[in-house]
């Protein structure tokens, strides 16, 4: 598979406010020195602990928060770099997923209006193209047409996650970021949406990487991983090879949680 995505060196720090007594750093390292590519086609897991900086890294890969240091590059193209139309065609390609899907689905809105908002920015459908290209959505997803009219807060949990993808995918993108995309929802949605990524993954030759904390969904969903602690990547591979053979402790401590411990004493 050819390399779609590399981030070299990126480093990325957060100010916190300075308290009375507080003699350290005023600043929080959420990403340091962080390598990584993304071959075309392969869905890439990033998992780790809250506060491992796996959500900046995903937001960073998208230069939706642009880097302190490092550089990010598209099909060889530094995102730093695109500006104006240059920058709104990239944006076509990378679409992002995001945990929460309420609090990213703007309330306002219908979810007519919330699925072809991309495509109004980034195409020149209207009218009587744009709803068919709305209902094609809904369709795509699993989602009734006919709750087009609705507002996000009439959907359940797992309809507002499928309308977030819906929309994420509206622009045909090559490249999706998944920030722990079913952390809310209950087992059987969870398997519902990962169904639903997995099918997608295939009809539209869709690259992706699936943040989460949970390595139980990890195994039988992606091709490679890699492991985030404090901002940094202590640990990356194939993801049979990482769950079979873990080589840093951080890594073997996760694993311990989710697999038999006579095994893991067997794998350590």
């Amino acid at each position: 598979m050819s390399e779609l995505l590399r981030a070299q060196g990126l480093v990325k720090d957060f100010k916190v406010p300075k308290q009375v007594g507080w003699w350290g750093s005023d600043s929080v390292r959420a990403l340091d020195h962080v390598d990584l590519s993304v071959a075309e086609g392969e869905t890439l897991a990033v998992v780790g602990e809250s506060g491992s900086g796996k959500t900046t890294l995903g937001r960073s890969l998208l230069w939706l928060d642009p880097v302190d240091e490092g550089t990010v590059t598209f099909e060889g193209k530094d995102l730093a770099k695109l500006a104006g139309r240059d920058l709104r065609r990239m944006r076509r390609d990378l679409q992002m997923v995001f945990q929460d899907p309420y609090a990213s689905l703007d309330p306002r809105l219908p979810a007519r209006d919330v699925v072809t908002e991309t495509l109004t920015a980034h195409s020149k459908l209207s009218g009587d193209a744009l709803e068919t290209a709305a209902r094609g959505l809904m369709q795509k997803v699993g989602l009734d047409p006919a709750m087009l009219d609705r507002h996000a807060h009439a959907f359940s949990g797992g309809q507002r996650q499928r309308l977030a993808i819906a929309r994420a995918i509206a622009t045909k993108p090559r490249l999706i970021v998944a920030d722990e995309p079913v952390s809310a929802l209950d087992l059987e949605l969870q398997v519902q949406i990962l169904e639903l990524l997995k099918q997608l993954r295939r009809e539209m030759n869709l690259t992706l990487v699936f943040i989460t904390h949970d390595l139980k969904l990890v195994r039988g969903f992606c091709q490679r991983m890699i492991v985030m602690k404090d901002g940094r990547i202590v640990e990356q591979g194939a993801v049979e090879q990482v769950f079979k053979s873990p080589q840093h402790p951080y890594t073997q401590e996760l694993l311990a949680a989710i697999l038999p411990l006579p095994v893991m004493r067997a794998r350590g």
